[in-house]
C-alpha cells in the first residue's frame, strides 16, 4: 500500500480547502485502511505536514454521501515512555569475544541513543525515554549496534513495533505489558 500514492492538486490560501473533485484511487483486495495526510505546499522548502486521517475501507461502503474524519498530527496525542531493560547472548562482534552494543529508538522521526554499554553481551541499560505520538500511526523502531572506535559502528538487530490503529482509535485489543526480544533487548510497552 505504502507505493500507491497519489497527490491532489494544491488549493492555495487558505484555512478550509475544498476540492470538490471525484478521486479516484486504486485499492488492492484486502486493503482494510489507507492514510490521507495533508501537507502544506511549501512555496521555498519543502511541504509541511498537518495532520492525516485513517480512512477504513468498511467506512466507504456506507451510503453516506459526504463523511468527515478527524486530522491526527496536527497536535500532539500523547506520550510514550519507552523503558529498556537489557539484553541477553548478544552476537559478539568483536575480537575480543564481545560486544559493545547501545540502542537506537525512533519513534516517528525521533531518534534517541542509550548509552553504550562497554564489553558485554548482556547489557544492563535500564534507562527511560519519552516520546511525543504525533500521529497514530508512528513506529517504533529499536536497532542494537555494536559501538566501534574505529570504523562503522556494527549492526547486531533490530525490531519494528506497528501499532495497531484499532487499539489507538479506542476499540478493544490487547497490547502486552512487554514485548521480548529474544538475543536482541526488551521494550516494556505501557498497557492501555
Amino acid at each position: 500500500m505504502a507505493d500507491n500514492v497519489s497527490i491532489t492538486h494544491c488549493v492555495p490560501k487558505t484555512f478550509v480547502p475544498a476540492w470538490d473533485v471525484p478521486f479516484f484511487l486504486p485499492v488492492a483486495p484486502g486493503t482494510r485502511h489507507m492514510i490521507a495526510r495533508v501537507l502544506n505546499n511549501g512555496k521555498y522548502s519543502s511541504s509541511d505536514f498537518l495532520g492525516e486521517a485513517v480512512i477504513f475501507m468498511d467506512d466507504l461502503e456506507s451510503e453516506e454521501t459526504d463523511k468527515w474524519y478527524r486530522l491526527d498530527g496536527r497536535e500532539r496525542m500523547g506520550q510514550l515512555s519507552v523503558v529498556l531493560h537489557s539484553g541477553h547472548n548478544l552476537v559478539a562482534a568483536d575480537s575480543n569475544g564481545l560486544s559493545d552494543p547501545y540502542v537506537e529508538i525512533r519513534v516517528g522521526k525521533r531518534v534517541v541513543k542509550s548509552a553504550t554499554q562497554r564489553r558485554t553481551l548482556d547489557p544492563v541499560f535500564e534507562e527511560v525515554f519519552e516520546f511525543d505520538i504525533w500521529s497514530i500511526l508512528d513506529k517504533i523502531t529499536l536497532t542494537v549496534y555494536d559501538w566501534d572506535v574505529v570504523g562503522s559502528n556494527d549492526f547486531l538487530g533490530s525490531y519494528t513495533y506497528c501499532p495497531n490503529p484499532l487499539l489507538l482509535l479506542g476499540f478493544h485489543t490487547s497490547l502486552p505489558n512487554a514485548v521480548c526480544l529474544t538475543d536482541v533487548f526488551q521494550l516494556c510497552l505501557p498497557r492501555l
